[in-house]
């Protein structure tokens, strides 16, 4: 983890957004993320060559605030996502999407939801689609769910001579086209969003689980 605050994770994207020469790739962690990296080590190491590993997991400052390790500030991906999309209307930056095929949302329901908003510079695909729709982009935002959208970026990164960054997104695509609500301001607040989860889509107790339950065990045990 990158113990970096948000004001600084801000103040870097807008530089690198100005940078020619390089890609910052991010990935925003959570307890389930950790736990995947920890059985795939291809995974572990694709995470540890990004530039940012931002906490997005209430769980993790948990554990860090427990055992005296600086995590950084939290900051939801939800969150981070929505920055970076006012800066690429602002500034009309090329942005390149990648959906989940068979998930929530659609690339017709993105694309709207992208236009609404007054962002017209921007190109969208199927994880198995060709990528010279998005070639030329100099914003990648993929939300394919872990582990598959950090493979992804790790896997193409060269393949976009434009890029200046990249990141995994999850589920924030279906928050965008209102397929998913997120959990009330005041839970994200307290780290409550996994109760959230649970009231909204019950049959996600396992995963909820392995979040809270079984990392928080499994860290407090190492």
């Amino acid at each position: 983890m990158d113990p970096v605050e948000k004001e600084a994770i801000f103040s870097l994207i807008e530089k690198k957004l100005k940078d020619h020469n390089s890609c910052l790739k991010i990935a925003t962690i959570n307890p389930e993320i950790l736990l995947k990296a920890e059985k795939d080590n291809t995974y572990k190491e694709i995470l540890n060559s990004f530039d940012l590993n931002l906490v997005d997991g209430f769980g993790i400052k948990l554990i860090g605030f427990l055992k005296n390790i600086k995590t950084g500030e939290r900051i939801a991906g939800a969150d981070l996502a929505e920055y970076v999309l006012n800066i690429a209307k602002r500034d009309n930056l090329k942005m390149g999407l990648v959906v989940k095929r068979g998930g929530l949302s659609t690339k017709e329901e993105l694309a709207e939801k992208i236009q609404r908003i007054g962002i017209n510079n921007f190109g969208i695909i199927y994880e198995d689609e060709r990528l010279e729709i998005i070639r030329n982009s100099e914003i990648l935002l993929i939300g394919l769910g872990a582990p598959e959208q950090e493979k992804f970026i790790y896997t193409n990164k060269d393949v976009f001579s434009e890029l200046k960054l990249a990141m995994g997104i999850g589920g924030t695509f279906d928050y965008w086209t209102g397929r998913k609500k997120r959990a009330p301001l005041f839970m994200r607040k307290v780290g409550l969003e996994w109760l959230w989860r649970f009231i909204i889509h019950p049959k996600r107790f396992v995963r909820i689980w392995n979040a809270t339950g079984v990392f928080t065990w499994r860290m407090l045990r190492n």
